[in-house]
């Protein structure tokens, strides 16, 4: 608040600063003029740049040349060369006022002036000869003949002489506008000079940025890296900048320091799905059209800290991260009005933070990537007005801003409810809405009766009489509201008038009405103590000036005016109505003014009186304004992109749909498969969903549901989730997956995934997308976006298009999907069993979803109950059939002939009485087999199934398996090799899995774990090959028909021979199968020979941990 001892501070600062530069040159006693300058120095010298500017302007060319020469050379009264810059007050008072903001120099006049009357020659003989034995005066010298170069179009000289004084600018340290105005000037004025201008304005930027990192924001401070922003853009542009249809409109907050101190007006970029704040004049804000109330929700990026923070106020209030990300700050238009500690902290935010705010029912919910940070309980008039705000230290950027729902927007608004008097803004220092605020509340009550109830019931201003003032001193006091009249409106309220002590007064922006007794006075708001023209703070027009200039023809138009004299003693009913760029003042339903706005209003509505000369009381403060009163659609908002519309327009193509509610269906049914996990142990259904969950242990392990279809061309899928929670340990991770496994020679698998990964410096929320390839040389991996995200709930989509997929994300109950990125992708389908829903945990902890429903469009899609024979399969029985020759060993009938198999480890005789051949392999610390294999080869097709009976499989040692084999192996390049297991794990997990084998090309062996299901038991397990496709298949126990594991592209090389094997994965253990049948069907095979030559030992596999990617492929 001001306080009269600041007001005289600064009143006898001007008077010395005046004196400095106007006594000490108009002196003609050097000895006066000296002592003078020794007595001020320089110090304050830098004030009086406007001055000495405002002051030439009303000189003779000739003693305006003089003047200034005396004042920026050394002369009798100073040493010093003068390179000083200042800034014209911003929106100036009165009609031909105009923006403002623009930077003054006495040196760049005296370079202009010295050119006007052909001088330029003799001014820098003068400057040529100066030799300051300072830093900072050989710096301004140089900068002095740059000018003057620049002059001259002598750019090549300018340039040269750039280098020398870039290299005397990093010499010096001081960054306050003396040491610093030479680098602003040179930068102004190289604008126009590109060689100039590229050799300043990495130096230049270098300066701005090392105040922006010191938090040094003085008011020069800020001007100066305005100087700097202003370079890198275009032609600058209307102060109130709107976006291509004007639904958003930018109005910077101003007030008296910042306006007096010249700070160039705000300016924003805005093109479709963005908006740059470019250049900040104080804190600035980008407003949307209509004002909102009811249920909807805002949700947008920002660009994130470095000095480009943004906020977006819903309902009066903005919620946003701290740098620190550990922190996040509420607060209002006015600024920060609390900081709050998270826990934990936020995941590491980079580039980009995502914000969303919802409505419902009174009640505001904010999040920051996807995370509840604060909820808050609306009053019933909350401020309306949907904006993007900018404090002055960063020029920030918004982007994709949608705005949804089902929003009221009121013809009416009311401005006065709030108890703190939320969205009105004082002009001159002080705070508002407080009981110590010279702007407070008005209660309806007695204003000391601050009972609960009262202050619900606030709905007006008070403002009182300043007694500490002295009479007559005019101590102006304005409060604005922060959201001007960028359309047409009407703004009415009431306030209590009782001459000389009581009154309040109309404003738009500087452009006050007085209601006085004697008519209606035009004032012009000063900057009060910043304020540097010769403004005075009592100036007013007559009522005829402040009626008639709107109209053309005077008489007429005073003639339609009657004005009431305010009712004394009385509440006086205000209307100021604003036309285009017309305002009518109506008192008590009289039309008392009437006047055209100047050009640089900014049309912000306001109250004023004289602090020293009544107390102020308003009330039922109301706007009515012509703004849109439908919100636009996402296509239509001006700030809103087609991030992920266009996958939803053109879809006619696609009618094949599959929708499955979990809520009322479960996934416990024929329409899915559960391909990892135990039913009623780690998939459970429940009211609320589909709960999936997964303890860890030391590897990877998941919990996988797939629908039983295959989809054909342009698919869409996108699944829903709630409740996702984790509990993890150091180096572990809980992850929820979206999979779609195309059926293409090298599987591709592109999934989207919701991770919480457990670092060795901390944890970590994040969406991934990723693309995974089974080629020939190896398992290609793309991992192409990370990105923080910490939603619990919401949607994760796939969708291709033609030749391109999409990765898509939704957080909670949002309606916007957001774009995460795209792949080129084939054209082929997807799997049956393809499309999977992943709950996976690594390392010890824990891991649960709740999965809410799954929609799949497609152009084509077949559906398989799990309870019939999948249609492949059936295919595939039907070609078997064809098949020439067909060799069956029955051991449950005969025992194996040597002639046609070969045994190892478990070689025992086989015993009719066991029903088959008993087969027994105990664990050792080294991978070892007992097994049999057949001896003859085997070309073109086949299929070959084993059908057996397990005995006993002892659960294996840590990281360790026990596994029954059907192995096939190809004598190719790639030492091609495919399985179909059964096996067991150390946490005690059955599955029945395909398996892969290739070449590296360094000849090491790559064991790819493919498609799998969780199974308690198994009766076979089969491998079919048509052409170079292998399809593994295996049967669980109970069930009727086969179901397929996977199938891949590997080799059309005749085969040696066909295997079954048992591995027991560790010492001190032993497992044991019955092996009933091996059934070949092939399209030709060699006959054995006599004596037969034994099959190599089976190769062991690489003893390593089950891969991140291996446990997706199995999923």
């Amino acid at each position: 608040m001001r306080t009269l001892s600041r007001l005289n501070h600064l009143l006898l600062l001007a008077l010395w600063c005046t004196i400095a530069a106007s006594v000490s040159v108009a002196s003609g006693d050097p000895a006066v003029s000296r002592a003078i300058g020794a007595i001020f120095g320089e110090d304050h010298i830098v004030e009086s740049a406007y001055g000495v500017h405002q002051r030439s302007l009303a000189m003779s060319p000739q003693d305006r040349y003089q003047f200034l020469s005396d004042w920026v050379l050394p002369h009798d009264s100073h040493d010093a060369i003068r390179v000083l810059v200042d800034f014209m007050p911003t929106h100036p008072a009165g009609n031909d006022g105009g923006e403002g903001g623009n930077l003054v120099s006495p040196a760049l006049d005296l370079v202009r002036s010295a050119a006007e009357i052909d001088r330029l020659a003799e001014l820098s003989a003068k400057v040529e000869m100066l030799s300051p034995t300072s830093t900072l005066g050989q710096k301004n010298r140089i900068a002095l003949l740059v000018l003057i170069a620049i002059q001259k179009n002598q750019s090549d000289v300018g340039l040269k002489l750039i280098d020398e004084f870039l290299k005397l600018s990093a010499a010096t340290e001081l960054d306050d506008v003396r040491h610093r105005s030479a680098e602003a000037l040179l930068f102004h004025v190289g604008r126009s000079v590109p060689d100039i201008y590229e050799a300043l304005v990495g130096p230049v930027s270098t300066i701005a940025r090392r105040k922006m990192t010191k938090n040094v924001w003085p008011i020069w401070n800020r001007q100066f890296q305005t100087l700097a922003t202003e370079l890198h853009l275009p032609d600058p542009e209307p102060a109130i900048n709107r976006s291509a249809s004007g639904q958003w409109m930018s109005a910077g907050i101003v007030d008296a320091e910042s306006r007096g101190a010249g700070i160039p007006a705000s300016r924003w970029r805005l093109q479709k799905g963005q908006a740059d704040n470019t250049i900040s004049h104080d804190d600035d804000v980008l407003y949307f059209q209509s004002p909102l109330t009811g249920n909807f929700q805002v949700e947008c990026d920002f660009a994130a800290f470095s000095w480009r923070d943004s906020q977006l106020v819903v309902c009066g209030t903005w919620v946003a991260p701290v740098y620190t990300q550990q922190h996040f700050e509420v607060g209002d238009i006015r600024g920060t009005s609390k900081r709050h500690l998270l826990e934990p902290r936020f995941s590491k935010i980079r580039g980009t933070v995502h914000n969303r705010v919802t409505v419902t029912d009174g009640q505001t919910t904010a999040f920051v990537n996807g995370r509840r940070v604060h909820d808050w309980t609306m009053l019933e008039h909350h401020d309306p007005w949907i904006a993007i705000r900018n404090d002055f230290k960063h020029g920030g950027s918004a982007f994709n801003v949608r705005i949804t729902g089902a929003p009221v927007i009121p013809e009416a608004i009311t401005l006065t409810a709030h108890p703190q008097l939320q969205g009105w803004l004082s002009y001159f220092p002080g705070s508002v809405g407080w009981s110590h605020s010279h702007w407070q509340p008005l209660y309806l009550g007695q204003r000391e009766d601050r009972t609960p109830a009262n202050i619900k019931q606030s709905g007006g201003i008070f403002a009182p009489r300043r007694a500490e003032l002295p009479t007559d001193c005019f101590c102006e006091e304005a409060l604005f509201y922060h959201r001007p009249m960028l359309e047409d409106g009407t703004i009415e309220y009431e306030y209590f008038y009782n001459e000389g002590q009581q009154d309040a007064h109309p404003m738009l922006d500087r452009m006050c009405f007085l209601l006085q007794p004697d008519g209606v006075k035009l004032h012009w708001l000063t900057d009060g103590i910043f304020d540097r023209t010769d403004l005075a703070p009592d100036n007013k027009m007559s009522t005829e000036h402040a009626v008639t200039e709107a109209s053309e023809d005077a008489a007429a138009d005073a003639a339609s005016f009657r004005y009431d004299v305010p009712r004394n003693n009385a509440w006086n009913k205000v209307r100021l109505t604003l036309t285009g760029d017309i305002v009518e003042i109506w008192l008590n339903g009289s039309v008392v003014a009437r006047q055209k706005l100047n050009a640089n209003n900014q049309r912000r509505f306001g109250l004023f009186h004289y602090a020293d000369q009544s107390e102020l009381r308003v009330r039922n403060v109301t706007w009515k304004g012509d703004w849109p009163k439908e919100l636009p659609s996402i296509s239509d908002q001006d700030l809103a992109t087609d991030e992920a519309l266009f996958l939803d327009r053109d879809v006619e193509h696609m009618q094949a749909v599959f929708q499955h509610d979990f809520t009322t269906d479960g996934a416990v049914n024929d329409r899915f498969r559960l391909i990892r996990g135990a039913p009623g142990e780690h998939v459970k259904d429940t009211s609320s969903g589909t709960l999936a969950l997964r303890p860890g242990t030391k590897g990877y392990v998941n919990t996988t549901i797939a629908p039983s279809l295959q989809a054909y061309g342009d698919f869409d899928i996108t699944v829903s989730y709630e409740d996702f929670k984790y509990s993890t340990t150091e180096n572990g991770s809980s992850s929820l997956l979206l999979i779609a496994r195309l059926d293409n020679a090298t599987s591709d698998e592109f999934f989207v995934t919701r991770r919480h990964m457990h670092e060795p410096n901390g944890e970590r929320d994040m969406l991934q997308c990723v693309v995974v390839q089974q080629a020939p040389e190896g398992e290609r991996r793309d991992y192409f976006v990370t990105e923080s995200i910490e939603e619990r709930g919401g949607r994760l989509r796939l969708a291709r298009r033609g030749d391109r997929i999409y990765y898509l994300t939704a957080e909670r109950d949002s309606p916007n999907f957001r774009l995460r990125g795209s792949r080129l992708v084939t054209t082929k389908p997807i799997k049956a069993d393809g499309i999977r829903l992943v709950a996976q945990m690594h390392r010890p902890g824990h891991c649960s979803v709740i999965w809410k429903d799954i929609v799949v469009k497609a152009e084509k899609i077949t559906q398989a109950s799990t309870a019939d024979a999948d249609p492949r399969v059936t295919q595939l029985n039907s070609e078997r059939t064809e098949l020439l020759q067909h060799v069956l060993y029955d051991f449950t009938k005969e025992a194996p002939n040597r002639a046609f198999l070969y045994r190892w480890r478990d070689t025992r005789d086989w015993n009719a009485t066991d029903k088959g051949l008993k087969l027994s392999a105990p664990g050792f610390d080294s991978w070892e087999s007992s097994g049999l294999s057949t001896l003859h080869d085997i070309t073109g097709d086949f299929d070959i199934t084993t059908e057996f009976e397990t005995i006993k499989l002892d659960k294996p040692a840590a990281d360790e398996q026990t596994a029954i084999y059907l192995q096939i192996e190809v004598p190719d390049k790639n030492q091609t090799q495919a399985n179909a297991m059964f096996n067991l794990t150390e946490s005690g997990y059955t599955e029945a899995r395909a398996q892969f084998r290739y070449a590296k090309p360094d000849g090491r062996l790559d064991y790819r774990n493919a498609g799998s299901v969780s199974a308690k038991a198994v009766t076979s397990l089969r491998v079919a090959r048509r052409g170079r496709k292998f399809t593994v298949l295996t049967k669980l126990a109970g069930a009727e028909h086969e179901r397929i594991l996977d199938v891949a592209d590997l080799s059309d090389v005749a085969i040696p021979s066909v295997r079954i094997m048992l591995h027991t994965g560790g010492a001190d253990r032993e497992s044991e199968i019955l092996v009933k049948r091996l059934d070949i069907h092939a399209e030709h095979y060699e006959p054995p020979p006599a004596t037969p030559t034994l099959p190599p030992k089976p190769v062991e596999p690489p003893a390593r941990k089950k891969g991140f990617f291996e446990s997706l492929f199995g999923s």
